[in-house]
């Protein structure tokens, strides 16, 4: 109860709480196993940590046919469930229904699309400049991606990249050795956004092909990679070019738009969208194309 006094009578205002919901994220193809997170909906003040759910029963189907049960996983980062055998195949249609103690089942259902093959990748110097600190320097790039969309229904995309940065040393003698590598992955700012592209946080770009739907398409993006002079240099950059469903497009760039919005008094919500009946959250399926480029210096 919330009591409001002013010098007119008291008046008594009941705050009505929503009953939690479950949430579930999962995003799934044929290079991995089905995994799924299990949570709580959590009120938006106080902020609070999420709650994951460790005795739900997570049922999985193909179509109408049942596969198996996912069993719960430690997982590093959060607890998850995992199929131990189902794999998702392309152009497959799979349901998830969660039960568990307190909460509403839910039930999720998505397909997975057919894979996109990369065709070709180009790497263009741009040259480089001074870096923020003394001793780097900043690649300047660009990097062109060429595919092939299917002509026979709506297709959807994220494109995400990670640049390999080499630790090197150079001998007296002026031979470069390769000591180690790390992989730094690659993110556009909501500048990059419109009404095809949509900027995902820092995990690449989302769009679809309502522009250039049944033909071939090229993508140009400019790149800048920081190194420490003498010290590192770059290597190869890693292409991920994922088909995804519309559920999975919906439900990142909703995210995506929602994480960049200035949060002005008067400015336009984002609603993220959620294919989870009962609850909110995601259960979406993506097909993978990976490739490589040498990057330029």
């Amino acid at each position: 109860m919330f009591t409001a006094a002013t010098c007119e009578r008291p008046v008594d205002l009941e705050i009505l709480l929503p009953e939690p919901e479950l949430v579930i994220i999962s995003t799934f193809s044929p290079q991995q196993p089905f995994r799924a997170t299990v949570s709580s909906t959590r009120p938006a003040l106080p902020p609070t940590p999420t709650t994951y759910i460790a005795n739900a029963r997570v049922e999985l189907f193909q179509s109408d046919n049942f596969l198996q049960n996912l069993q719960p996983a430690p997982g590093t980062l959060a607890p998850y469930y995992e199929a131990l055998e189902a794999v998702p195949s392309e152009e497959q249609t799979y349901t998830l229904r969660v039960s568990a103690p307190g909460y509403r089942d839910v039930v999720a259902q998505d397909v997975v699309p057919r894979g996109v093959a990369i065709r070709n990748i180009e790497s263009i110097p741009l040259g480089f400049s001074p870096g923020p600190g003394t001793d780097e320097i900043v690649y300047h790039y660009s990097i062109r991606i060429t595919f092939d969309d299917p002509a026979a229904f709506r297709n959807y995309y994220h494109l995400r990249f990670q640049q390999e940065v080499l630790r090197i040393f150079i001998s007296e003698a002026g031979d470069t050795l390769v000591t180690g590598q790390r992989r730094e992955q690659i993110g556009f700012g909501s500048a990059i956004n419109n009404n095809t592209i949509t900027a995902y946080l820092d995990d690449g770009v989302l769009f679809e092909d309502n522009t250039f739907n049944g033909r071939r398409v090229t993508f140009s993006f400019p790149f800048e990679t920081n190194i420490l002079l003498n010290r590192e240099m770059p290597g190869h950059l890693f292409v991920e070019l994922r088909a995804v469903s519309e559920a999975y497009h919906r439900f990142y760039s909703t995210v995506g738009r929602q994480q960049n919005s200035p949060g002005a008094p008067y400015s336009e919500p984002v609603i993220v969208f959620s294919n989870v009946e009962g609850g909110k959250g995601i259960f979406a399926g993506f097909s993978a194309a990976m490739d490589s480029i040498w990057v330029p210096r």
